[in-house]
């Protein structure tokens, strides 16, 4: 198999700033041992080695796109971190930004801050009813991230709320949809847990295929009641792994390698943070251009003939190539196996 790498058409980078965070969630895919800090000084190298990547690229595309997600651990723990969202607001003809965050670090200053420099949206999660979601995120923890949706909303922030899924609170979904409706979110999105890292005492506790498509038909009928609402600026959102088989709209595949990478705050690179295997460091020779183009893990990702062989009758396979690589890995141990959640038969 040849894997030659040409350009996207569009690039992500998450980039997670820190590991500190001032929640424990039961289903966090991180560790509990924090990784060693960029500098500032490291900061700004990543990011001119970002735009000059991006650059390169928008050249040889006639349509390219590029944007920078800044998440953690919680990002707002970093004293730096408004500074550093300056700086990427400078940054816009290179990339857009958006920020991953868990709310605690949003109150009406921040808001405001924020509103100036006009990310693309700010996310924050909601994992079920205030009592459920609590004991997933810690005390008072609902309360936290509602106060920050009304602050970032009274702002005129764009507002996302991810809800991560899973056989306990998956009934939760249709409750969390009214409140992000009632609270004017902007898009409500939901994925399944991963048992990984601190989650990885969720591993067996997985929704099966059956239960997989039965829970995305339920977040296919809040969709449809959301939409009968007529809200006017807000959706739910279903363009993630397998998704698109109840959902309906173009079907989704994993983007992980391809049009996406994630970048610790060591300056170790994933090919996404769901899928924690490393495949260089940004400040080796190279650095993150040669990273995405060279490293074989990366080329095999993105190459249009991988998908699992139990996938290829499918009639989807070209265009969603076996579903979600990170679950692949995490219960198979295989990422290019085909997703543990799929529902589809071929006999």
């Amino acid at each position: 198999m040849t894997y030659e790498t040409t350009p996207p058409h569009s690039f992500l980078l998450q980039w997670h700033l820190t590991e500190r965070c001032d929640r424990r969630c039961a289903h966090c895919y991180q560790d509990q041992n924090p990784s060693q800090e960029m500098e500032w000084s490291q900061l700004l190298d990543v990011l001119n080695q970002f735009k000059a990547m991006v650059g390169q690229w928008r050249r040889q595309r006639n349509h390219f796109s590029a944007q920078i997600t800044v998440t953690g651990g919680e990002p707002y723990l970093r004293e730096d971190f408004p500074r550093f969202l300056e700086l990427l607001a400078a940054s816009r003809e290179s990339c857009s930004f958006a920020v991953l965050c868990n709310g605690g670090g949003i109150d009406r200053a921040a808001a405001r801050h924020l509103a100036r420099l006009n990310p693309r949206f700010v996310q924050v999660s909601v994992d079920g009813t205030p009592q459920h979601h609590d004991a997933l995120r810690g005390r008072n923890d609902f309360v936290r991230v509602e106060r920050a949706v009304k602050e970032l909303k009274q702002a005129g922030v764009n507002t996302l709320v991810s809800f991560t899924a899973h056989p306990s609170n998956a009934n939760d979904f249709t409750k969390v949809a009214r409140w992000a409706w009632r609270n004017g979110v902007d898009r409500l999105w939901t994925d399944r847990l991963l048992p990984l890292g601190a989650a990885s005492r969720w591993q067996g506790e997985n929704f099966t295929p059956s239960e997989t498509a039965l829970f995305f038909a339920t977040v296919r009928r809040a969709k449809e009641v959301w939409w009968r609402r007529l809200l006017p600026h807000g959706e739910i959102v279903m363009n993630r792994a397998l998704q698109f088989l109840v959902g309906g709209g173009q079907p989704y595949r994993c983007l992980a390698g391809d049009r996406l990478l994630a970048l610790m705050p060591d300056g170790t690179v994933f090919p996404c943070r769901r899928l924690p295997r490393p495949v260089g460091q940004v400040f080796d020779n190279g650095g993150l251009k040669r990273i995405y183009e060279e490293q074989d893990l990366l080329r095999r990702l993105r190459h249009p003939a991988t998908i699992p062989d139990n996938c290829r009758s499918c009639f989807y396979a070209c265009l969603c190539r076996g579903g979600a690589r990170c679950m692949s890995a995490a219960i198979l141990g295989d990422p290019f196996a085909r997703d543990p959640g799929c529902w589809q038969r071929f006999d």
